[in-house]
């Protein structure tokens, strides 16, 4: 029988559960407030502690301190917006996350791009976050309130039952899932994961998502925009909720973006797949994998292929961005000066974080 997250933790279970119960009552009485009890916005943190308990031992030489989506920062909505996301509480961006930042602040000057992470600080050992807030004005690090974000949406109560933790043994990745529903649906414009490589601008891409490129008829929630409180987002929710089975994996992402489509264009959306064209549903539009998602899912190998990418410019004409998947390719060996694909993208479109991948001779 499989053994949940719970079961594994009990004694961590049964201390939050502790906390959240405690913090509750102490913040039902007004009166305890002026003798110091904890504020609302503390009591909330719950989620972080569950997420970042198994990190507290990692420790940076420099980190930045961030501002909290929601509390001390604010976002504007807006469709120039770009969101990325680290779910896991981990502090340090890998270089193939950083290279993702740099590439759509790059590649997007009259967009605000947001990195938004659930640790509540930045490491700066390697002076990356630094170097890119000097480099590109239209950047922002910033944790995010994830309990404020849910508030008054279809997921709030999903995310406060604590399932998305304790009955799924992949987390951050379901947790990520939900939140880039919601953030989307807030403050409108682009949410796109963490292992991009944004390859050219992509204001003229609006209320768009993509079909998977690894299954025919399937759309992918990996990169997608749409405007603030899209009836797609709305509708996207309701099905996350409905569909809601943390043990799954994909049934609040892939799977609930493929059903939502079906819902609002009709069930037969395998044959436009495969169409060179936009297949457009009324207020959005579905992209063929060419524009988003170029390469398959279980080829994604083949862009860390050492040479492949004397054929970049050719292969890639036509794609905005290109996406890694690291939960197949992250145990690849990169380096760079290798002329693969992501070597190629990477030193147009990250040329600061390549910078430092030369320098450090780093593997991503």
């Amino acid at each position: 029988m499989r053994k949940f997250r719970y079961q594994r933790n009990l004694g961590l279970i049964m201390a939050i559960s502790l906390t959240i119960f405690m913090t509750k009552g102490r913040l039902t009485k007004r009166e305890d407030k002026a003798e110091g009890s904890l504020s609302e916005a503390e009591a909330g943190r719950w989620w972080q502690t569950l997420l970042c308990e198994a990190r507290r031992l990692e420790k940076a030489k420099k980190t930045l301190p961030l501002q909290v989506l929601f509390r001390e920062a604010a976002a504007e909505a807006s469709e120039a917006n770009v969101f990325l996301t680290e779910t896991g509480c981990r502090a340090r961006p890998t270089p193939r996350a950083w290279c993702a930042i740099e590439s759509w602040a790059r590649q997007n000057p009259a967009s605000r791009v947001w990195y938004l992470l659930t640790a509540p600080q930045l490491d700066d050992a390697d002076g990356a976050a630094s170097l890119l807030l000097q480099a590109y004005g239209n950047l922002r690090f910033a944790s995010v309130d994830v309990a404020e974000l849910f508030k008054g949406t279809a997921l709030e109560g999903v995310f406060a039952s604590a399932s998305w933790f304790f009955h799924s043994e992949h987390p951050a990745v379901v947790l990520s899932d939900l939140l880039r529903a919601a953030l989307v649906w807030r403050l409108g414009g682009f949410y796109c994961d963490s292992d991009t490589v944004c390859l050219k601008d992509t204001s003229a891409l609006r209320n768009v998502a993509s079909y998977a490129q690894q299954f025919i008829g399937k759309v992918s929630n990996g990169c997608f925009h749409f405007r603030r409180h899209h009836r797609f987002l709305e509708t996207l929710m309701e099905v996350q909720k409905e569909n809601f089975l943390p043990n799954v994996w994909g049934s609040v992402g892939p799977l609930s973006f493929t059903k939502t489509a079906r819902r609002l264009c009709g069930e037969d959306l395998t044959r436009p797949a495969e169409s060179a064209t936009p297949v457009s549903c009324g207020d959005f539009q579905l992209l063929p994998p060419r524009f988003l998602t170029p390469v398959h899912f279980y080829d994604s190998k083949d862009i860390f292929a050492p040479g492949e990418g004397r054929d970049f410019a050719k292969r890639f004409n036509g794609t905005y961005v290109l996406h890694t998947f690291t939960s197949l390719s992250k145990d690849i060996g990169f380096r760079a000066g290798s002329e693969s694909h992501f070597d190629v993208a990477a030193r147009l479109s990250c040329p600061i974080t390549y910078e430092l991948l030369l320098k450090n001779a780093t593997a991503v």
